[in-house]
């Protein structure tokens, strides 16, 4: 948010959010400037405030936030910041400020911040640096909370500041262009050689238009579209380049594939040049398979101040989003996941894998981690570098978050701050300044050489959900100057001073995690390691599953009820029209007329007399006459808007339903023949009156439009709700949580072995970690419009009724096993993992039957687990075959790292 200007009210702005940055922002006669809300940190830059009684004022309820103000200024203001709110049981619990070169003129107040005890004078004077927070320096290499702490100001290059009435030697900023003074000659558009179409290669259309722009001195203007580019398309020095809307360049073909020959899918000019460039509103994207692709290689230094700048989606860079997705959910109605390895941000799917995984060619970029220091034991250690600093000098950073939330697309790890261990690296770096950093959802904030890692438990506000961590300024590497020789080992394993797992005290949260371990791990810790993620596995799915359902069964299969209703009816339809049902025709009543009753012999509007050829001698005859028999006419394919009146005869009955059971998922029971009106004559409804009450249907019946015999969905056709077998299922699994929490303990005390509890969770967990990573792609529907998005909302439903797999032989039962085949054909692809659950119910002698039968059996829970685990053992490799393929693989390692032990 910048370029505003506020004058004569009495509050500028009301705000509050996550991470946000406001610039060159005018308050000239305003009662309160800022009213903050709440926010995690903001950063202010060049804000002048005039004749103002209070420029930045937070009150409330709110604990913690941060705010940074620079290269501002305050003239004739009574109050500069006001911080009224409530104060946490820890400094870190509290507002933090943060100044930076701030000119005041005529000030009464600077500061009062009421939870910390600060005030800052005011007057007229420049405010170099001043902070009220946690701060890691040489006085304080451990950090430690200040309050009116004046310190030096980070040293300024020249040719980064520009001094304005707001103030002196600021860090230059350039405002968007709008070339609102431009004629609209000066813009060339793209599409006069390029498509945009999303298909045409607009490789060879783009690179001349940019070429011929630059050439005539005018702006390349790229209308909203996606252009397709299968080659590097080069802006050249000197460019004027505007997106519409966002227009997307889109990286696509061979050219981009290699990932160890990475190529840019746009050039920002030639290597070594300088001169100037201005982009705007542009988004870059790839089609993929695109592992080789760079989206944009920037070539070009400025020539003078901020004349080479990009804006909107450098030397001047602004409201950049300079990241590319981990993960992606826009693919239509079906949200289909998709993991994106695309080397940026901290990935949802981490740590499966592991970084630099699937990437093999780390050293192809320098600085590129390869995560060999992180010891397999941590699986949380090799996880993407938020931020890292390495041989760099003069970097200044005013606000950053860096944010993970995620493990494995669960967010239970940003509650315990434990997604992953490291995020911001400096390593051979001098001249550093880092105010206002952020996190959330890791261990270690800031790894610095040879320091003590900055742990985020230090600086957490426990009192806001996400709880995040506060660092306002870290300048523990503000002097020196980079160096490219040596290593000071700072990325080394910092478990090795925090806590190394061993000695069967480790914790691993998959299966995949403990396979990537297994050669770390003592044969003797492998089932107890299996046991825990197993049980914290069937634990999240549980937890999942009730927050999906919310302990509200039957409204949700109502839901599920209508949904199949109207989709059913849907179905139907669009087997008769879209594709011309088989086994039918259609009839088209003809009424016997004479060339007596053809006015004129006929026309066009009446068809009987015109084909009757009532003209010439025929005219007026009154032997001249149509048969009075229908004739068979092509069924239509749409009811149009003037339909015509037809009878559907079906000739063929089995080959329709089979057809309809098959392929459209509706069951011959559900379905009835009716007279569909398709064409009303709305004058009917004046002769609908309380002494006539059929006076109505009678005139529609006269007057209407209808289609004899065209099938249609039952009003109260047949679909048991399984819900009460679905929460039956419910807790018998909860039942097993609780004595699987009894039997580990008991393992703890060698009591029982471990291996027990592993093989008798192993199938639970499998399946349910299965069915709800399914379930949680899907949209919740309980709440909108039955019509809409009906193939998700029945997917959603049988996928709930899937989920508790080992009952599925119930549920089955309960509704019917053609009828839940039937269901899971109307999902359509929304359902595929109800194909193979449907496959296993048709066999009940299988693996999962049997041991689920074990596991659940009438009765205690307590000796099922040495029968189970029994049962497993004695598992042979034709039975684990008939597994679906994801268990088959997860079954097959397990009892591999298995046969390493004494089970």
């Amino acid at each position: 948010m910048g370029d505003l200007v506020f004058t004569d009210v009495t509050i500028g702005i009301r705000c509050g959010n996550q991470q946000f940055t406001s610039h060159s922002l005018l308050f000239y006669n305003v009662g309160i400037a800022v009213d903050l809300l709440w926010d995690w940190g903001w950063t202010w830059k060049n804000i002048y405030m005039v004749n103002t009684d209070v420029g930045f004022y937070m009150t409330g309820d709110y604990k913690g936030g941060s705010m940074m103000v620079l290269d501002s200024h305050f003239e004739v203001v009574n109050l500069g910041i006001s911080i009224n709110t409530n104060k946490g049981a820890t400094d870190a619990e509290q507002f933090s400020i943060t100044l930076e070169n701030i000119i005041m003129n005529s000030v009464r107040t600077m500061v009062i911040h009421g939870s910390s005890n600060s005030l800052l004078k005011g007057g007229s004077s420049t405010i170099e640096s001043w902070i009220s927070g946690r701060v890691y320096d040489d006085d304080n290499p451990e950090g430690a909370f200040v309050n009116d702490r004046k310190s030096r100001m980070a040293e300024r290059e020249p040719s980064l500041v520009r001094t304005n009435i707001v103030a002196t030697d600021g860090y230059y900023i350039r405002s968007k262009p709008q070339y609102e003074t431009k004629s609209p000659d000066f813009f060339l558009s793209a599409r006069a050689l390029a498509k945009g179409d999303g298909v045409s290669d607009d490789t060879f259309a783009l690179t001349v238009a940019a070429a011929i722009a630059k050439e005539k001195g005018q702006a390349l203007y790229i209308p909203m579209g996606s252009y397709i580019v299968t080659e590097t398309v080069v802006f050249p020095a000197g460019s004027v380049i505007v997106g519409e809307c966002w227009a997307q360049i889109v990286a696509k073909g061979k050219y981009f594939e290699d990932a160890s020959n990475p190529l840019p899918a746009v050039a920002v000019g030639n290597y070594g040049e300088t001169g100037s460039m201005e982009i705007q509103d542009l988004l870059l994207t790839v089609q993929g398979p695109t592992a080789g692709a760079v989206l944009m290689e920037w070539n070009i230094a400025q020539d003078i101040q901020g004349s080479a700048a990009m804006w909107g989606p450098p030397d001047t860079w602004k409201n950049i989003w300079a990241w590319v997705a981990d993960h992606e959910l826009d693919g239509g109605p079906s949200q289909t996941q998709i993991d994106i390895y695309a080397a940026r941000e901290s990935p949802y799917y981490l740590p499966d894998p592991q970084a630099p995984e699937p990437f093999k060619d780390t050293a192809r970029f320098v600085g590129d981690p390869d995560f060999n220091d992180c010891h397999s034991s941590n699986p949380h250690c090799a996880a993407a570098w938020g931020l890292s600093i390495i041989s760099s000098t003069n970097v200044r950073i005013y606000g950053a978050g860096l944010y993970n939330w995620f493990q494995r697309y669960t967010q239970q790890c940003v509650d315990t701050q434990d997604c992953q261990q490291r995020v911001v690296k400096v390593k051979n770096s001098g001249q550093i300044w880092m105010y206002n950093i952020y996190t959330i959802g890791t261990v270690e904030m800031i790894n610095h050489g040879d320091d003590k890692p900055v742990l985020a438990k230090d600086n957490t506000n426990t009192n806001e959900h996400p709880f995040t961590s506060v660092v306002n300024g870290w300048l523990r590497a503000s002097t020196g100057q980079a160096s490219s020789d040596g290593d000071d080992d700072d990325d080394k394993d910092d478990d090795e001073d925090y806590g190394t797992l061993n000695d069967c005290n480790g914790w691993y949260d998959t299966l995949e995690q403990i396979q990537s371990a297994y050669n770390s791990i003592p044969s003797e810790c492998i089932n107890k390691y299996l046991a825990k993620a197993f049980h914290m596995s069937l634990t999240s799915s549980m937890k999942n599953y009730d927050k999906i359902m919310q302990n509200d069964y039957h409204s949700k299969f109502k839901v599920y009820h209508d949904l199949v209703e109207v989709q059913s009816r849907f179905q139907i339809r669009k087997y008769m029209l879209d594709d011309k049902a088989e086994g039918w025709h259609c009839e088209m009543s003809q009424h016997r007329k004479c060339c007596d009753q053809c006015a004129g012999g006929g026309g066009y509007l009446d068809d009987i007399c015109f084909h009757l050829d009532c003209f010439g001698p025929n005219q007026g005859s009154p032997t001249k006459c149509s048969s009075g028999k229908s004739k068979v006419v092509p069924c239509p394919t749409s009811v149009g808007d003037l339909p015509d009146a037809l009878t559907w005869v079906l000739d063929d009955k089995e080959k329709y339903f089979s057809n309809l059971e098959k392929n459209y998922g509706v069951l011959r029971d559900w379905v009835k023949f009716e007279d569909l009106d398709v064409y009303n004559v709305y004058g009917c409804v004046w002769f609908q009156h309380e002494d006539d009450p059929q006076g109505l249907e009678r005139c529609q019946n006269n007057s209407d439009t209808f289609w004899r015999n065209f099938p249609d969905l039952q009003r109260n056709f047949k679909l048991e709700d399984p819900s009460e077998v679905i929460k039956t299922a419910h807790d018998k699994t909860a039942n097993l949580l609780t004595e699987n929490e009894m039997q580990m303990r008991m393992a703890e005390f060698a009591l029982i072995p471990w291996a027990d509890v592993a093989n008798t969770l192993a199938l639970p967990a499998m399946s349910m970690n299965a069915a709800v990573k399914n379930m949680e792609g899907i949209v919740r529907v309980a709440n909108k419009k039955i019509e809409e998005d009906r193939q998700q909302g029945i997917a959603a439903i049988i996928t709930a009724v899937l989920f508790f797999i080992p009952f599925v032989g119930e549920v089955a039962g309960a509704i019917g096993v053609t009828v839940l085949r039937t269901i899971i054909d109307l999902a359509g692809a929304f359902a595929d993992i109800g194909y193979s659950i449907y496959d296993s119910v048709k066999n009940p002698d299988n693996v999962l039957s049997n041991m689920f039968g074990i596991i659940f059996a009438a009765g205690g829970m307590r000796g099922a687990f040495k029968a189970a685990s029994a049962e497993w053992r004695a598992l042979k490799q034709d039975k684990i075959e008939q597994l679906p393929s994801s268990f088959h693989k997860d079954v097959t390692a397990m009892r591999k790292m298995q046969a390493s032990c004494k089970l």
